[in-house]
This record gives structure tokens, C-alpha cells and sequence, in this order.
């Protein structure tokens, strides 16, 4: 097993122990086992909906994929369920402290706790994420839409919010006791299969409200979940029993998971440039423990200017905390205000997304029609404008790194194929082309780790196998294996992309290999010839011509050849 992933699965196995131990002590005994038995069914119905949803319902690639998975039950890796249920528990602990901090008696009101939780699950997130696609742990197929974010797609940031929405609304609400006796809390239960029944609804409403269906029930779940923050006095004081030392316990699981972010980001991936990224995570949880000290971090982060966007995030709590309380001392107007301007904003959202996505593809198609044209040098210019003014899409990138690769631009095709896989981690071209350029220009090592990562996220590439087997040196064993199952165009593929590399031996191989299996091919008859002309090597030209033309006695190109070697031949006695 790799040790990356061990110092993913020791600390976690850690911290659930603890989290499991402060819940059996915290919360009455039947509702802390409730919980944990909740939150593993919530992980695996999660997993089996994304599933339903995506794999099957919109017959598309998985959004994140994690490698190495230990242990799947019903497919859903044993680590993700403990990551769920690690990061839903915190959750729901640290939202109980910010919401008692506003209201100490009765008891923090049980819905905005929740709202608390998620916002802490979204800062986590980021956290996490940033640090765990750095060292290979797992990758998202969707695109990173700004360099801010740093490895991790909004949505990503999306869902983890939801899960508060998800499972701590529905299993707050089944099992707070100022609700026991009201059946209407059964209405909480939709949450879940409404959002993600949502998501094969991915049309935009119409084209005068341009909010995809999935994203308008985003918003209205999450308008529905600040309205009940602001409105509801239901009461649910769920860890006031508990002794003040036990908190400890849960404490520690949380300091253990900045640690191990810490430790990721230093030492394993060595990235330091990845850390603000715990910033919102490190703001919420000072504002949940110790309010002082995480006012008086931000205030000096923002003197200072560092890292903006993510100092600007950790002030979400307390701005947060400024309009619950405000909308709960002025119950009448300010509820419906924020939900007015929570539309508005949904509104304004998704109708700049749909002009953005309009100039991109309408500059796509002017750029890809001048490529088509010949006229390569407006095609560059139409590309390289719309990569500045569409930060977020690595398409244009990609047609641009083509571009210069076939016109032999090496370094600027590199460049612009390295900015494609930042935005999305999973483009496989660009992968495939960054690790042919390395082989070429004797980057032996980065060819090596390009074609890897190629590998994590498609390990039946066979393009990328050779191209890893090509970098590191080693014989392509597995691919040898799978050579017989090729059809003749992927062994077209193959042999062109060794000739690209210089390994003209391997890419003989794979043409005798078709001329054996196709013998009435003439791109293998053809290119075997070519590359014994290329080689200067006239004997083996004219036994490969020979070959060609016993098969395929009638082809004028092959006899063409035949009369120029001849020619050329007399020429040279």
C-alpha cells in the first residue's frame, strides 16, 4: 500500500475512535448511535445515488474518483464513509457552539446549528481537498473554475456544504426532542433524494431564467434551510450535558485534522502554497472555540494583505452570525429580505454563467473554423483570447497546446497543456501530450509523472502505459499482455506516438504486429516502408515494399515505390 495512503487512513481511524468516544459521553446513548449508524447508511446511500444519478442516469464519469480504495462496501470506499462521518460530526458540534454563542438560554436553536454546520463542512472541504488531490489520494473530472480555489471545483466546496442539508437537517430534525411529537419533521427526509434526484435535470429552465434545473433546486434547498435559521425557535440543546473536559476529545480529532492537512501539504506533497486553503477551516473553528482570537487573526491577515480570498472567507462566519441574529431580532421583514436577495443572487449567478458560456463556445467555433481553414495563425490568436477572458475552461487551452505541438512549438504547447490539466486534473490529452513533450525534450523524470497521473485516473490508457514504461525504462510488461486485444487503429496510435518519441525499434514491432494481423492494410505495408526510408535503410524498404506488394499487388502507391527504389538504385550503381 502506498504510505500516502496510510497518513490518510491512521489519523482517521484516530479521530473517528475519538469522535465515537465524546459522542458516547456528549449525547444521550441511543442518539449518539443513531448517529453513527445514520451517517454510514447516509455514505453508502450517497454513494450508490451518485451512482443512479451520474453513471447510469446521465451516463457520465463519476465527479471525483478516489485511488487506491480500501475496502469498498457496496462500492463506496471504507474511507469515504469515515470521511463523512468524521466531517459531519465536527459539523454538527462546532454549529452547536456557534449557535449557543448568540443564544445561551433556552439553547441554540436546532436549525441554525445546521446552517453553522454547513457552512462548516464547505470550509473543510477546501481544506482537504486542496491537500488530498495534491498528493494523488483521489481527483475530480470536473474543471477548477479559478486558480483560487487551488485543486478543488466550486462544486466541490457545493457538496460538502449539502451534506449538511442532506443528512444534519433530515436526522437533526427525526431526532431533536422538541420535535418528537411533530409528524411534519418527516418532511426532512426529502432533502436527500430531492437534490439528487435533481441533478438529471441539468437544462436550463428557459432562456429568460437561465438556472439549470439541479442548480434552481441548490438554491431553493438552500434558501428553504436559512429560512427555517431565521424563523424557527425550535430549541435543541444537544451537548449541554456533557462535562467541559470532554471536549477535549472532540477538539483533539479536529486539531489531528489540520495536522494531517499540515503534514500532507509540507512534507508529502510539498506544497506550502497550498495551505491558506485551511484558513476559512482554521476561522471557523476559532469563532466556534475561542471567537476573540479568530477576530483578531482575520483583522491582522487583512492588515496585512495575505491571501486575500481566503481571509474573505473566513469572514463568512461572522457575517453569518450578524444576519441570523439580525433576522431573528427582526423577525417581520428581514427573513424575506434575505430571501429576495438570496434569488437575486441565484439570478445574477447563473445569467453571467450563461453569457460566458455563450462567447466561449461562440469563440470556440470561430477559432476551430479558422484551424480548419489553414489559417493557424487566427485560429492562435481567437484561442489565446478566449483562455484570458474564460479563466475557468481549459478547452481553449487545450486547442492551443495541439496547435503549437503540431507546429513544433514545444514550450508554449507545454505551457498550455500544463495550464489545461490545473483547471481540470483529469484531461487526458493534455496528460498524454505533456508526457510526450518531456520524452522529447529529455525530461525523462516529468514524463514519468505525467504519464502516472495519466494512469491513476485511466489505468487501461495504453498510450500512457507505454509512454510510463518509455520514461521510467521499463519494459512494458502489461501492455505486452494487452497488445493482442488491440484493434488496428489503436495499433496505428501506438505506433505512431513511438515513432514521436524516437523509439523507432518499438514502433517496427507494433507494424509487423499489424501486417501479421491485417495483412491487406496498407497503412502498416505503407508506414513500414516510410520508416526504413527514414532510417536510410534501403534493404529493409525493399523487403517491407516486397512484402506490400505480394499482399496487394495492384496498389499504385506501392508500385510507384517500387519504380523510385529501382531507379534510385541503378542511380547509385
Amino acid at each position: 500500500m502506498d504510505t500516502r495512503v496510510l497518513i490518510l487512513t491512521l489519523p482517521s481511524a484516530v479521530i473517528l475512535a475519538l469522535l465515537v468516544a465524546h459522542s458516547l459521553r456528549a449525547l444521550p446513548r441511543p442518539r449518539a448511535l443513531a448517529f453513527w449508524i445514520a451517517v454510514i447508511a447516509y455514505g453508502l446511500a450517497r454513494g450508490l445515488a451518485l451512482e443512479l444519478v451520474i453513471g447510469r442516469g446521465l451516463e457520465s464519469s463519476f465527479p471525483y474518483v478516489i485511488h487506491e480504495p480500501l475496502l469498498p462496501v457496496f462500492g463506496v470506499p471504507l474511507q469515504e464513509l469515515a470521511g463523512w462521518a468524521i466531517v459531519c460530526y465536527l459539523g454538527w458540534w462546532l454549529g452547536w457552539r456557534l449557535a449557543k454563542l448568540g443564544n445561551p438560554a433556552p439553547g441554540p436553536p436546532l436549525f441554525v446549528q445546521v446552517a453553522w454546520a454547513c457552512l462548516f463542512l464547505g470550509a473543510v472541504s477546501w481544506a482537504v481537498e486542496s491537500a488530498a488531490v495534491a498528493a494523488g489520494w483521489w481527483h475530480w473530472s470536473l474543471t477548477v473554475s479559478s486558480p483560487l480555489w487551488i485543486n478543488v471545483p466550486f462544486i466541490g466546496l457545493v457538496d460538502w456544504f449539502f451534506v449538511g442539508i442532506d443528512f444534519l437537517l433530515p436526522f437533526a430534525a427525526l431526532t431533536a426532542p422538541a420535535l418528537k411529537r411533530q409528524p411534519l419533521r418527516w418532511l426532512a427526509l426529502l432533502a436527500f433524494p430531492l437534490h439528487f434526484s435533481g441533478h438529471l435535470f441539468v437544462e436550463r429552465v428557459s432562456g429568460a431564467f437561465p438556472i439549470p434545473v439541479f442548480h434552481l433546486i441548490h438554491w431553493l434547498l438552500l434558501g428553504a434551510a436559512f429560512w427555517l435559521a431565521m424563523r424557527s425557535r425550535v430549541v435543541d440543546d444537544a451537548f449541554s450535558a456533557a462535562a467541559p473536559r470532554l471536549d477535549r476529545l472532540a477538539i483533539s480529532g479536529l486539531a489531528i485534522v489540520l495536522l494531517d492537512i499540515v503534514v500532507v501539504e509540507f512534507f508529502v506533497v510539498r506544497q506550502p502554497e497550498l495551505w491558506p486553503s485551511l484558513v476559512p477551516c482554521i476561522a471557523v473553528a476559532l469563532q466556534a472555540l475561542r471567537p476573540a482570537i479568530a477576530y483578531g487573526v482575520a483583522a491582522a491577515g487583512a492588515l496585512l494583505g495575505l491571501w486575500l480570498p481566503a481571509l474573505f472567507l473566513a469572514a463568512v462566519p461572522a457575517a453569518a452570525a450578524w444576519l441570523l441574529g439580525a433576522a431573528r431580532r427582526r423577525r417581520s421583514w428581514m427573513p424575506a429580505a434575505a430571501m429576495v436577495l438570496l434569488g437575486a443572487m441565484a439570478y445574477w449567478v447563473h445569467a453571467a454563467s450563461a453569457r460566458r458560456e455563450a462567447r466561449l463556445v461562440a469563440g470556440l467555433d470561430r477559432a476551430i473554423a479558422a484551424r480548419d481553414a489553414g489559417d493557424l495563425a487566427a485560429a492562435v490568436e481567437l484561442l489565446e483570447r478566449a483562455a484570458r477572458e474564460h479563466a475557468g475552461s481549459h478547452v481553449p487551452r487545450v486547442l492551443l497546446g495541439e496547435i503549437y505541438y503540431r507546429t513544433d512549438r514545444l514550450a508554449e504547447a507545454r505551457a498550455a497543456f500544463r495550464e489545461a490539466v490545473r483547471i481540470k486534473p483529469s484531461e487526458i490529452r493534455s496528460l498524454r501530450h505533456l508526457a510526450v513533450i518531456d520524452l522529447r525534450t529529455g525530461r525523462a523524470e516529468s514524463a514519468a509523472r505525467w504519464a502516472g497521473e495519466g494512469l491513476a485516473i485511466e489505468p487501461e490508457d495504453n498510450q500512457l502505459a507505454y509512454l510510463a514504461s518509455r520514461a521510467t525504462g521499463r519494459p512494458p510488461e502489461a501492455l505486452q499482455a494487452r497488445l493482442a486485444t488491440l484493434d488496428a487503429d489503436q495499433i496505428r496510435s501506438l505506433a505512431g506516438l513511438a515513432f514521436e518519441v524516437g523509439d523507432k525499434e518499438f514502433a517496427a514491432a507494433l507494424l509487423d504486429r499489424g501486417i501479421e494481423r491485417w495483412p491487406l492494410d496498407r497503412w502498416f505495408h505503407r508506414t513500414k516502408v516510410m520508416l526504413s526510408l527514414a532510417a536510410r535503410d534501403r534493404w529493409s524498404a525493399g523487403r517491407a515494399l516486397d512484402a506490400w506488394l505480394s499482399r496487394l499487388p495492384e496498389d499504385r502507391e506501392a508500385q510507384e515505390l517500387a519504380r523510385r527504389l529501382a531507379a534510385a538504385g541503378g542511380e547509385n550503381r
